[in-house]
């Protein structure tokens, strides 16, 4: 699988969904997004509330998501998750993370893009990647809570 990003298919597959995320963002500007909020209680550790939202875009028919933008307030930082979808399968996603210090300062920042068909990832270096496992449990937590799947 060395050198599978120089291959001319993977890098159209790559294209087509680059392509598609762009064109999911310019109707985004178009329709109204939904949104759904919760509140994350840790069983153990400070007892405080975090929160979460999401803000959810559908396609014509409103049965499948065409994108799901979720942030969430942990005890460390932030979360912030952008996954795009195509026919209902996860094609591409973002996921940012910052941690911060007690006081509140940013101390480091992770920025991770992964590009999926068929609930894998493409380049087959993100596989044991543990935020693209996190990705794809995420993904399916939120369109069961958002669809009532």
């Amino acid at each position: 699988m060395y050198g599978q990003k120089d291959k001319p298919e993977f890098r159209t597959k790559i294209d087509n969904i680059n392509y598609l995320v762009k064109s999911i963002d310019s109707i985004g500007k178009q329709k109204n997004e939904g949104v759904v909020e919760g509140v994350v209680k840790y069983s153990h550790g400070p007892n405080k509330n975090y929160g979460w939202e999401a803000y959810f875009l559908n396609d014509e028919n409103g049965e499948n998501p065409l994108r799901i933008r979720y942030n969430e307030n942990t005890r460390t930082g932030l979360e912030y998750l952008n996954l795009y979808y195509d026919q209902g399968q996860l094609i591409y996603s973002e996921f940012i993370k910052i941690e911060y210090n007690r006081k509140l300062k940013p101390i480091k920042k992770t920025v991770k893009k992964f590009n999926f068909e068929n609930d894998n990832t493409l380049n087959p270096e993100d596989i044991l990647d543990k935020d693209s496992v996190y990705i794809l449990e995420k993904g399916k937590q939120l369109v069961k809570e958002i669809y009532k799947i």
